[in-house]
């Protein structure tokens, strides 16, 4: 059966929705290869993202009864708890220890003990000291705005944002956006703080699900904003804006991805290192709502990021911050090696780095002889294909690495969605064929994807792929393709 991977989270008026959309795009990352996924957590959550929700099994739970949900609701085990919560910490999590097979923490605040396996802070500027005394020395870090869980929506939109980003550009719209929640009103204030700057152009105002004060915003809002609630066209909001007024939680690190300046209000003291992080790496002003003329203060924020300039540099600089592949960085974090006779075997994620060394793989005699196009790519064409692929959360390019040492590399691309396929294509060094690193490869990509079915399409004379694959469980289909099916 494909791994159970199970989230334990909440959403409320007080925590907000952030924490919720998180594990979604994690679930969502993980059921699109194979994994089965559920949620454990309350009826507020359920009522404050009802949509989010919706497409996954969710298990009600009464509160730190983690341990007794888990045991009754899957007495064989789970294969991954994603615990993300405030109010859990090591006591909490070791009590779940029994029934599953690994346990991910993920947290934002570094306040508080954990019994993880890993452990996710995507907090600009997170250091490993941060966590020292606070996990067990076997627990992998994962740390920083590299491994921000940022959806596959906005990710899909990220080659977009960078074309709009490209070059500074005039202030002709603005987006107001406060998170799922809302509590505090912060879009009130924000819209009183556009005014006061003068800056009333075309503004567009993002209300989440769980936000109270929708019926007042709308009754208020000035003839140059339009209101949205909960809207299916969010990325194409953000990348239309040129500035944003905007809450230091999960957001703040989506509109990073897609480039957007924005003034940065702390809403809450769970957001104040968010806000100093990326304060410090963009430059983006922050301001406490709390704060007296917090109106004024943003007002301020806005006029500093009026010109061109100032917001071009912003922008540029959070796009570098966070490049969307945080998901998968974390989906290869959570695999395995493969040990040989003669090393190990493992994956990362191809970064801009080894573009030059893939090109040059591909450019050796003979390396491409059997593949679609037997042709080397130039470095032009190949620097382009890179960035294509790597802007495609739909496509997974990993590094292979042999004890460490770069030695090929593996490409998934997803052909169906319902139920998920993936054509598998793979290429090996010409100094490490021969020690069943191929055969490695593939057992490696099932499991990324254990529950999906793998496709390969292999000409006839590549008797070495012929092997590797068979060996590895592949059978013929026809027309060349041949697959490996999911587990029953």
């Amino acid at each position: 059966m494909p791994p159970r991977a199970v989230f334990r989270c909440d959403a409320g008026p007080e925590v907000g929705t952030g924490h919720v959309m998180r594990n979604v795009a994690i679930a969502d990352r993980l059921r699109d290869f194979g994994w089965r996924v559920a949620f454990m957590t309350n009826a507020e959550t359920v009522t404050s993202v009802p949509h989010s929700l919706q497409s996954f099994e969710v298990r009600m739970i009464a509160p730190g009864g983690e341990a007794e949900t888990l045991a009754a609701t899957w007495p064989g085990g789970v294969d991954l708890l994603v615990v993300d919560s405030y109010r859990l910490d090591a006591a909490a999590e070791g009590a779940c220890r029994p029934h599953v097979g690994r346990l991910l923490a993920v947290d934002d605040l570094a306040n508080r003990s954990h019994a993880a396996d890993f452990l996710l802070d995507a907090t600009p500027g997170r250091s490993t000291g941060s966590y020292e005394q606070l996990v067990p020395a076997s627990t992998r870090l994962l740390l920083g705005p590299r491994f921000a869980p940022i959806r596959d929506p906005i990710a899909h939109r990220r080659r977009a944002a960078l074309d709009r980003r490209a070059h500074p550009n005039a202030l002709t719209r603005l987006l107001v956006t406060f998170g799922g929640a809302d509590t505090r009103n912060g879009t009130a204030i924000a819209l009183e703080a556009i005014t006061r700057s003068g800056l009333n152009t075309s503004t567009d105002v993002v209300l989440g699900p769980a936000a109270t004060n929708y019926a007042a915003i709308s009754a208020s809002t000035p003839s140059w904003a339009r209101v949205h609630r909960d809207p299916s066209d969010f990325e194409d909001l953000v990348i239309a804006a040129d500035l944003a007024i905007g809450a230091c939680g999960v957001s703040a690190l989506e509109r990073c991805c897609l480039g957007l300046p924005t003034v940065l209000v702390v809403t809450a003291d769970n957001q104040r290192e968010i806000a100093r992080g990326l304060a410090a790496a963009t430059g983006m002003p922050v301001v406490i709502l709390d704060e007296q003329e917090a109106p004024r203060r943003i007002a301020a924020a806005l006029l500093s990021l009026r010109e061109p300039g100032p917001r071009h540099r912003a922008s540029q600089t959070a796009m570098q911050l966070v490049d969307g592949r945080g998901l998968q960085r974390l989906q290869l974090a959570l695999g395995e090696a493969v040990s040989l006779d003669a090393g190990r075997v493992t994956l990362r994620l191809a970064e801009d780095s080894d573009e030059a060394v893939i090109l040059a793989w591909q450019q050796r005699p003979g390396a491409r002889r059997h593949s679609r196009n037997p042709t080397p790519p130039a470095t032009e064409e190949h620097k382009a294909w890179f960035s294509h692929l790597t802007a495609d959360p739909s496509r997974l390019l990993c590094i292979a690495c042999f004890d460490e040492a770069p030695c090929g590399f593996l490409r998934l691309d997803r052909r169906s969605g319902i139920p998920p396929e993936f054509e598998v294509s793979l290429l090996i060094d010409e100094p490490f064929r021969g020690k069943g690193i191929g055969r490695a490869i593939l057992s490696l990509a099932r499991s990324l994807a254990p529950g999906a079915r793998l496709v390969a399409e292999i000409l006839p004379e590549n008797t070495a792929s012929l092997h590797a694959f068979a060996a590895a469980g592949y059978t013929a289909a026809g027309g060349g393709l041949y697959h490996e099916p999911p587990p029953p």
